[in-house]
């Protein structure tokens, strides 16, 4: 996952819900990368990506990509993902993603 981000990434989520109100929260990418890692193995998740929109203007680009993601089979919540990318040295690297989650 490292390879195709940059090593400045900026992590956002809205977490959504009509009783606590919307919240903006930011994640270093170090503190992602462990989290994902630290996962036990006998927990199953997915991100179903149901569509995407790619938009692209010469080093930027942008991908809009509605998502489902389930724990164990079950679902846990759904949103949309946003990506920014930049390229470099026909490289194209992710420098900016933020996702909204509502159960």
């Amino acid at each position: 996952m490292k390879a195709v981000c940059s090593d400045n990434i900026i992590l956002q989520s809205i977490n959504e819900s009509a009783v606590k109100g919307n919240k903006l929260n930011n994640e270093n990418s170090k503190d992602f990368y462990k989290s994902l890692t630290s996962i036990p193995s006998n927990i199953k998740f997915q991100e179903k990506i149901l569509s995407y929109s790619i938009q692209i203007d010469g080093a930027m680009a942008h991908a809009w990509t509605p998502y489902e993601f389930y724990m164990n089979d079950k679902l846990s919540h759904s949103g949309v993902n946003a990506f920014t990318l930049f390229k470099e040295n026909d490289s194209w690297k992710i420098i900016y993603v933020i996702d909204t989650r509502r159960k």
